[in-house]
């Protein structure tokens, strides 16, 4: 079964020293659980320490 992808795009041209991070995964076998839970705590911890310049976590 196929899904349908839906792509949406923005003008960011005022905002030239912008960076976005998006960060996905896409877990295909039972395996890949383990690492995708890895990442929860490790995401959250960054956000947590509050670095410059970070906008929005979420």
């Amino acid at each position: 079964m196929q899904t349908k992808v839906i792509r949406r795009t923005v003008d960011l041209l005022q905002f030239s020293d912008l960076v976005f991070i998006y960060l996905g995964m896409r877990v295909n076998r039972l395996t890949g659980i383990k690492t995708l839970m890895g990442f929860g705590p490790r995401i959250s911890a960054s956000a947590a320490a509050k670095p410059e310049g970070l906008l929005l976590c979420g």
